[in-house]
């Protein structure tokens, strides 16, 4: 068997994965100590290794741990780039986990077989510049494919969607841009809760949500401003 590419070989193993019941993350890879080229590559059940014990010590921490999911499975799919030929070949594959496989209908919550294509991409901003909140654009998207399994990713991932395209927006423009859209934000909760009137004065409301909301570099752009 033999790929085109590193990622055919990925795809291939990802929907035979998601066929059979787990999802698949990519593992360790070897470059060629010249030309830095990836000649190497290591695909392995999720579930692949151990949580470091640096992370399992809970004491002190607020939030609730994480369900542990890596069990020391040993399922991999190892392929290999034939320089000369110019296509990557199958050197190893471990069929067999050391855990239960997921159901048919589980298989669309498993990570690697979520995706937001580019054309719902575009769908969800249409959405959102409608006016839509986020639980409704989901409910849209949904019917739309005919249900969860259909629309192919979870709202947790229309969420960090919308996440990651704040921050570019914001990011792509200068400080002055972000205090002007961060006192915007700060009247229109003030307005809506019946709080005081927001002040230029008041910064202590913008810099919190600026810290929360923006990257540490256009976040100290604003503090400096």
């Amino acid at each position: 068997m033999k790929f085109s590419s590193e990622d055919e070989g990925f795809a291939f193993y990802n929907q035979y994965a998601k066929e059979k019941g787990f999802s698949v993350r990519k593992d360790y890879s070897r470059r060629d100590r010249f030309s830095g080229l990836i000649f190497h590559r290591r695909f392995t059940c999720s579930r692949e290794g151990f949580r470091k014990e640096v992370y399992m010590d809970y004491s002190g921490r607020t939030r609730e741990p994480r369900a542990l999911t890596h069990c020391g499975c040993n399922a991999h799919f190892e392929i290999k780039l034939d320089e000369i030929k110019g296509h990557w070949y199958v050197t190893r594959f471990v069929a067999d986990h050391n855990h239960p496989l997921c159901k048919a209908d589980e298989v669309a919550f498993l990570r690697s077989h979520r995706r937001i294509t580019p054309a719902q991409q575009a769908k969800l901003v249409e959405l959102r510049n409608l006016g839509l909140h986020q639980h409704q654009v989901m409910d849209v998207i949904e019917r739309d494919h005919g249900g969860f399994e259909g629309a192919g990713f979870v709202t947790r991932d229309l969420y960090n969607f919308f996440v990651k395209m704040k921050k570019k927006r914001i990011d792509g423009g200068d400080a002055d841009r972000v205090i002007k859209y961060m006192q915007a934000q700060a009247e229109l909760d003030a307005k809506a809760s019946q709080s005081v009137p927001f002040t230029s004065n008041d910064s202590t409301l913008i810099e919190k949500d600026a810290a929360r909301v923006f990257t540490p570099k256009i976040f100290k752009k604003v503090k400096v401003e």
